[in-house]
């Protein structure tokens, strides 16, 4: 449901097609992961997995195929794994690059980046940047960039997507495709939680999403004050 969500701009009948791959997406990843989990406690004890010095708790998949068809078949599904991690990297890579990309058409974010390759019609230069990002995030820790990303999202997306909802409702004044049933209840929920959840993280993943969330407002206030847009004025003055 990511993806539907970064290309939310580019399909058809937004207003159907978005809440319905979200809906059926957690519908579909709720049932494989309960049949999943199921499959892999009625195997490998519970208690192996959460024994850091096991390797059923970092390759429960492996050992799992391991007991029941033997060592070929953990071979076998830890190649599977690493083919569907590039392959989830590759497609999510590619939705992230639509961000800047859409950003940058709005005149949020450096122009260059909302060109389209002239030949292949899709945002080159923004996803140099995200693949970019994603090469320097591969030589640090794995749990620290999961961490740092988690920390990061909290409050510019999960946080500040639902603030937006606020904001957007506000300043449209109109009947929306989009409807929350008993709003603004959910989206308090929402916020709520997640800043439940960023309380406990780390101090350092907590710091980078403070600091993330600080460069982001930076940045904005210098776009918008070179192009004389809100809060500095309505007239466009230059773009990046």
């Amino acid at each position: 449901y990511y993806q539907i969500c970064y290309l939310g701009d580019e399909v058809k009948q937004p207003e159907r097609t978005i809440p319905t791959a979200v809906i059926l997406s957690i519908i579909g990843v709720l049932v494989i992961d309960f049949l999943v989990s199921f499959s892999f406690v009625g195997t490998v004890p519970w208690r192996d997995m959460l024994d850091s010095a096991n390797p059923a708790h970092s390759a429960v998949a492996s050992v799992f195929m391991e007991k029941i068809y033997g060592e070929w078949a953990g071979t076998l599904i830890s190649i599977m794994i690493v083919v569907t991690a590039f392959g989830s990297v590759f497609a999510l890579t590619l939705g992230y690059s639509r961000i800047p990309f859409a950003a940058a058409r709005d005149g949020n974010f450096f122009a260059p980046i909302g060109k389209l390759h002239p030949e292949g019609g899709f945002p080159h230069l923004s996803l140099l940047v995200i693949g970019g990002l994603c090469i320097i995030a591969s030589f640090f820790d794995l749990e620290s960039v999961i961490a740092a990303l988690l920390g990061a999202r909290i409050l510019v997306q999960f946080i500040g997507h639902t603030v937006g909802l606020f904001v957007l409702r506000h300043k449209l004044k109109r009947e929306m495709p989009f409807k929350m049933y008993l709003y603004p209840i959910p989206a308090i929920l929402s916020i709520s939680g997640w800043l439940w959840l960023f309380s406990t993280i780390d101090t350092k993943p907590m710091a980078y999403g403070l600091s993330t969330t600080a460069l982001g407002i930076i940045s904005f206030l210098v776009v918008t004050w070179r192009q004389g847009r809100w809060p500095f004025g309505r007239g466009a003055r230059q773009k990046i």
